[in-house]
């Protein structure tokens, strides 16, 4: 079983993942619709391209981030407060998350993508004015829009 590729485990009312990191050489997996909060086995995944974590009370991803082939990746309808740097920068571009893990988190991120999340014009013109004020370049804010949109 070692040697298992793909797996689909949407909506098998998991918990806790632990078995996962023997199956090293998993490149696709979806765990869309658990109750999975600790994704930290997932790091033991190194040929892991596609992975589906939507609808889990996940609030932490950074296990993910030195994964060097990740670049098909959902995440929605989680607990994450904010999206990591690294994550929008590889989701906007489709490149792995490692080629982004060495960015430094942007001031604010967590009260800005609550705003945009909202997808109220005057929140979003809030976010906007917020993101600038905190000194976010203008492709840092498009990049956390579109992870919105």
């Amino acid at each position: 079983m070692t040697n298992l590729r793909f797996l689909n485990l949407f909506g098998a009312n998991l918990q806790e993942i632990t078995f996962v990191k023997n199956l090293t050489q998993l490149t696709h997996l979806n765990l869309q619709r658990n109750n999975i909060k600790d994704i930290s086995p997932l790091a033991h995944l190194p040929h892991l391209k596609f992975l589906h974590l939507t609808h889990n009370p996940i609030q932490d991803i950074s296990p993910l981030k030195n994964l060097p082939f990740i670049f098909d990746f959902t995440i929605d309808h989680t607990k994450l407060q904010a999206p990591p740097i690294w994550y929008a920068y590889a989701k906007w571009e489709r490149k792995p998350f490692s080629d982004y893990t060495h960015l430094t988190e942007l001031p604010a991120v967590e009260k800005i993508w609550q705003l945009m999340r909202t997808k109220e014009s005057e929140n979003l013109q809030l976010a906007q004015q917020l993101a600038k004020s905190q000194g976010w370049t203008a492709e840092e804010i498009k990049i956390y829009q579109n992870l919105v949109d």
